[in-house]
């Protein structure tokens, strides 16, 4: 294995330098190439850089999160597919587990990205060292979109790096600061190695599917730094591992998604509505050939109503369920950030789940323009805020079915936890306190969030 990684090293260090050099000459021989969907140079000019850096302070000002805007299941981002399934993870971040991760990427293309229709493709991919794993981590992938219309995509990669299932709770950039300046690390993290066939389908705007082939060797990761700028070293907690008794195992899956309205667009002038569906199958079609043989399905609907200029209801509503022999990444675990916000992380763990989060919006929202959004930060009248309910279940039955939807069948609703709070919203940076609602007496736990939470 340490072969193919110096190989592939080399080989993007081969392809690299070059375009490197080939950037600072005005004329880019290259950019006609149907290898390359742009120019080498747009990538390194200032004016690109400048750009882009406007572009994402709008977005994290006016669009109020440090992540993505878009969300799906599976956590924030917008590409084809769910989030959750991209191998290209931020490069530059920070966590218990990678420390201080440093290194470039180019994302997978979006749809609207059309190409010529004699073009080879695009290559995506990202590499990076990680200072915590003293260990470079890649991703290498080729894709290309087929069709007049280019409402088909294909591609394959490769890679090896640091992953998380708790990307739903918070994003990895607003991930990053929390562990940096306070010490609360709030993803479990694994490493992950192999390779990838994907397919996206977009038969109309409000629908994408999503199929896929997973091979991975799947390993446990340990904590490597408690280092915290303002916080207590206290606070980090262990990386729990993925598997009990081995430290390595492979796990092979075929991946089958839907999703209704990903862009998150309005069906009428104040109702929105989306909806994701992702299933992965590692026994349901056969013996796959992995060390963990396990079926996993998971749902997720959401909705926007705007009642009126100063009122806005969001609504989630989350179920799951795992059959098998899972790894321990596979269960579902509500509690603290993104789930149930009163209650201990994690505290909640079974092989189905069911989540329901209900938020109101008090105030302003139709604010389009960065000084907008600024001016409102610092105007009291603009203040966003919030009373929340959340509500959850999971199976506590340490038995895993065989059957799909045998574990679900013992949900109930007068089963849930239920907790309720206020919040403060304030663009990008919002504040919530939470309370249990059988100790509405008692202290409320208080979350610093730079994301929404859905």
């Amino acid at each position: 294995m340490q072969t193919t990684s110096r190989f592939l090293f080399g080989l993007i260090l081969a392809l690299g330098l070059p375009l490197a050099a080939i950037a600072q000459h005005q004329d880019d021989p290259f950019e006609d190439d149907p290898l390359f969907s742009k120019p080498v140079r747009e990538w390194f000019s200032p004016e690109s850089i400048t750009r882009e850096v406007r572009r994402t302070r709008d977005r994290i000002v006016r669009l109020s999160g440090v992540d993505h805007p878009y969300n799906d299941l599976t956590g924030y981002g917008q590409i084809p597919g769910f989030v959750g399934m991209s191998s290209v993870k931020p490069m530059i971040r920070f966590n218990r587990v990678d420390g201080v991760h440093l290194g470039i990427s180019s994302q997978q293309e979006e749809w609207g990205n059309h190409q010529d229709e004699y073009d080879f493709g695009s290559i995506y991919g990202g590499i990076g060292y990680s200072f915590g794993r003293e260990e470079w981590l890649y991703t290498i992938g080729a894709e290309r979109f087929f069709g007049p219309s280019q409402r088909f995509k294909a591609g394959v990669e490769y890679h090896r790096i640091t992953d998380s299932d708790d990307g739903f709770r918070t994003g990895w950039s607003e991930n990053a600061i929390t562990s940096f300046f306070g010490g609360w690390d709030q993803m479990d993290f694994y490493g992950r190695q192999g390779a990838a066939i994907f397919t996206h389908f977009k038969p109309a705007k409000w629908v994408e599917l999503t199929a896929a082939y997973r091979s991975d060797d799947v390993h446990n990761l340990s904590r490597n730094t408690r280092y915290t700028m303002f916080g207590k070293k206290s606070t980090y907690r262990d990386n729990e591992p993925i598997l009990i008794g081995q430290d390595s195992a492979r796990v092979n899956h075929l991946v089958f998604g839907v999703q209704l309205n990903p862009d998150d667009r309005f069906l009428t002038e104040r109702f929105q509505i989306s909806a994701d569906v992702l299933g992965q199958f590692g026994e349901a079609f056969g013996d796959l050939g992995s060390d963990y043989g396990y079926d996993r399905i998971e749902a997720e609907v959401r909705s926007l109503f705007v009642i009126d200029r100063g009122a806005t209801l969001r609504i989630r509503l989350r179920a799951g369920e795992v059959v098998g022999n899972p790894t321990r990444n596979a269960f579902f675990r509500l509690g603290g950030m993104g789930t149930m916000r009163a209650m201990p992380f994690k505290s909640m763990e079974g092989n189905s789940m069911v989540l329901a989060n209900a938020e109101l919006w008090l105030g302003e929202h139709e604010r389009h323009s960065y000084h907008e959004w600024v001016d409102a930060v610092f105007d009291l009248d603009e203040i966003n805020f919030m009373v929340f309910l959340d509500a959850g279940w999971t199976d506590p039955d340490p038995l895993v079915s065989t059957k799909m939807f045998d574990s679900l069948s013992n949900f109930a609703v007068n089963r849930m936890e239920t907790n309720v709070g206020l919040g403060i919203n304030l663009s990008a940076l919002r504040f919530e306190l939470a309370w249990h609602t059988k100790d509405l007496a008692g202290p409320p736990a208080l979350w610093v969030r730079f994301n929404p939470t859905f």
